[in-house]
């Protein structure tokens, strides 16, 4: 009976062990796991000023909820950033900038770009008071209607700002050439 009680602290520890290695290292049950995904669609029916609609999906796969957060002064929240890049009939040319967010991390595009950075739960009194959490195993829908030029390039792009960082969407490009078919790529 002695041997059996000195034998099975050794045995529990080497099986809490592992169990703790598997579920927090190896599965990552306890980190966020967010999937972003942006679907623009371009409305331009008979209008000098066509509408980008930005339809974003963010869904928690991961086993822990994750709540939103300020990452620093100007990103928080469900941001939505769309840039008016150029006439792509234009070609490149020196004011006409490669900007690559996997390369430069956050680098802004030229001053003279514009640029607008929308927060798409910003309104919701939930995020206000800083409970806006996205449950494990739940999906979320947001959209925006976006005024945009004819002619123009525009990329879209989302982050969701956390706690413990952020999650990205893919790049969204949509091209207002109004007098063709409206075009839209991901």
């Amino acid at each position: 009976m002695d041997f059996i009680s000195k034998a099975s602290g050794p045995v529990a520890l080497i099986i809490g062990a592992w169990w703790s290695y598997s579920q927090f290292t190896i599965h990552r049950d306890n980190a966020e796991n967010i999937n972003i995904a942006i679907e623009p669609k371009l409305i331009a029916k008979n209008t000098k000023t066509p509408l980008i609609l930005a339809n974003v999906t963010i869904d928690n796969v991961g086993n822990v909820p994750v709540r939103s957060g300020r990452y620093d002064e100007e990103h928080e929240g469900l941001e939505l950033t769309v840039i008016e890049y150029r006439n792509p009939a234009q070609g490149i040319g020196p004011n006409q900038q490669v900007i690559d967010w996997d390369l430069g991390g956050d680098a802004p595009p030229p001053k003279d770009w514009p640029v607008v950075k929308y927060n798409m739960i910003g309104q919701y009194q939930s995020y206000k008071s800083g409970n806006y959490n996205l449950n494990p195993g739940s999906k979320y829908k947001e959209s925006v209607a976006i005024p945009a030029k004819p002619g123009k390039l525009y990329l879209l792009r989302v982050r969701f700002f956390s706690d413990n960082g952020w999650s990205t969407s893919d790049l969204s490009f949509v091209y207002t050439d109004i007098t063709a078919n409206p075009s839209t790529t991901n």
